[in-house]
């Protein structure tokens, strides 16, 4: 009679398993506005194993220079076997993280920066036949700043529509 462990060891060791392939990469920004940029990063998983992962944790960060700006642990993910999966992963960036004071941003912005750069580290950690295995995967990138012309105009035509609609005609 064979054991647990005897059994495990036989299993482990006639299947072949192949490394994930990870790739981050900035899938979008939505609308930047004066408080805050939100970025969407599409982790792409590549999974050439007949095994699959239904919890896989992810763990990544945001540094703008030697700022931490974002970080969030423990993110559930599954990976299927055979497999080239998207999975997105949020990101709200503040401003005022960056540049501690909104002076400072205007400042910044005022020298003709229009973004800012970015580094995004994280990993996935996953149990392989019972072995902890990390998947580390790193992108870098740019954030866009707001534009303040452009939210100059657009709070002008604001306060001209308010206007317009307290005309009172006789």
């Amino acid at each position: 009679m064979l054991s647990l462990v005897s059994c495990s060891f036989l299993l482990t060791s006639c299947v072949e398993i192949k490394p994930l392939e990870v790739r981050l990469e900035k899938e979008r920004v939505r609308p930047v506005s004066l408080e805050k940029a939100t970025m969407e990063f599409a982790l792409d998983v590549k999974n050439p194993n007949a095994i699959g992962v239904d919890e896989a944790l992810v763990e990544y960060g945001v540094n703008v220079g030697d700022v931490e700006v974002f970080y969030m642990k423990n993110v559930k993910i599954s990976i299927p076997g055979n497999s080239n999966k998207t999975n997105i992963l949020p990101v709200d960036i503040y401003y005022d993280k960056i540049f501690k004071t909104v002076t400072k941003m205007n400042e910044f912005i005022a020298t003709g920066n229009k973004t800012v750069p970015y580094k995004v580290k994280g990993s996935i950690g996953l149990n392989v036949v019972g072995f902890p295995v990390l998947v580390p995967f790193e992108s870098e990138g740019q954030i866009p700043l707001p534009d303040l012309e452009q939210e100059r105009i657009n709070f002008e035509n604001q306060l001209n529509k308010m206007k317009d609609s307290f005309k009172i005609s006789f």
